[in-house]
């Protein structure tokens, strides 16, 4: 009987050992089941990224670390590279900023989204990590001066602008963004050196993506604030053909007035209108040809056309003012008007 009992027991036991070790078993076989499974989804997020699947990238990255590898630097960096390079900069930030970043590449795609969405002081504290590992980045130079001008920090941007016009290769943007600060300081003659400067080592100027033209349009303003027409004639008629801006048509108009040519002058003022109808100094200077002509009506219909582009600007008020006084003035002393005698004597006979 004691037998009996012991070889069930036995039994038994044995029974229980070998369900535990099939349990064990199985739970192993699920675990690597499992782990391919992620080792997979991360294989695939890599490849997704390397044939430029971002979106693609971005999701199964997101989805290995929903499943236990949140804090995995390398898929956190997967996942907001792809986001970045599929333009989802705020999805990107999210990433970005959850890990210290050691490449460039990174610091800079980070700048780069930041900067798309005009968060000024986020991006340039990105690129100021750049500068400090890396001074002569060119990059973070460029687009420091243009943050510091966003800010209106100008002398700042005009440190970095000249920082990157001591690079090789990149004097002439340099140089360009060195003009555009000088303009906006209102240092007219530095604008005009860091400019000509400019156009004489890169006379197309391929680097500035739109061309030459505002150079030469910001030129020819520049020698017409300095008194000299001709020169401001010769960058004018230059932006003249290569802009729609109305700008230059109103600085020839300017020469020609200047010249003694107001004929001359109103087609170009005309001109910079049809270019663009809002252009207040065109209206401006029309309302005020057309006044010292005796043509009040078309002055004052110039005259507040430029109030209602700039209303709070006191000349054109004034202006306004003016004219609408002459106009009344001229037509309070006007004779009244007297009709034929011989239609009269028609009348009458009738």
């Amino acid at each position: 009987m004691r037998k009996a009992r012991g070889k069930k027991s036995g039994w038994f036991r044995a029974t229980v050992v070998a369900a535990a070790l099939c349990a064990a078993v199985a739970a192993a076989a699920s675990l690597a089941l499992y782990l391919r499974q992620q080792d997979q989804t991360l294989a695939r997020a890599k490849a997704a990224f390397e044939t430029e699947q971002y979106q693609l990238a971005a999701s199964l990255a997101e989805q290995y670390m929903q499943a236990g590898h949140a804090n995995d630097r390398e898929v956190i960096l997967l996942a907001a590279r792809a986001y970045a390079y599929a333009g989802r900069w705020e999805l990107a930030e999210a990433y970005f900023a959850q890990v210290p970043l050691r490449r460039r590449a990174d610091l800079q795609l980070r700048a780069k989204g930041l900067l798309a969405r005009e968060l000024w002081s986020e991006a340039a504290a990105v690129y100021e990590q750049i500068l400090k590992r890396w001074p002569s980045d060119s990059s973070a130079l460029k687009n420091m001066a243009v943050i510091r001008m966003q800010q209106n920090r100008p002398l700042e941007s005009l440190v970095f602008a000249r920082r990157l016009a001591q690079l090789p290769g990149f004097r002439v943007t340099g140089l360009l963004i060195t003009g555009y600060v000088e303009t906006h300081l209102g240092n007219t003659e530095r604008a005009i050196k860091a400019f000509e400067e400019a156009l004489k080592l890169s006379p197309s100027l391929t680097e500035e993506p739109s061309g030459p033209g505002l150079v030469y349009q910001l030129l020819a303003r520049a020698y017409l604030d300095m008194g000299k027409p001709g020169a401001a004639e010769k960058y004018a008629l230059k932006a003249h053909e290569l802009t729609t801006d109305p700008e230059p048509c109103w600085i020839l108009g300017r020469v020609r007035q200047i010249a003694g040519d107001e004929t001359g002058a109103e087609q170009y003022w005309q001109e910079a209108l049809a270019r663009s109808p809002q252009h207040a100094e065109s209206l401006v200077d029309l309302a005020q040809l057309y006044f010292r002509r005796g043509q009040l009506k078309q002055a004052v219909r110039f005259a507040e056309q430029a109030l209602q582009v700039e209303p709070e600007t006191e000349s054109v008020q004034r202006l306004v003012r003016m004219l609408r006084a002459r106009l009344k003035r001229q037509v309070e002393d006007k004779p009244p008007e007297t009709k034929p005698a011989h239609s009269a004597q028609q009348k009458g006979s009738g």
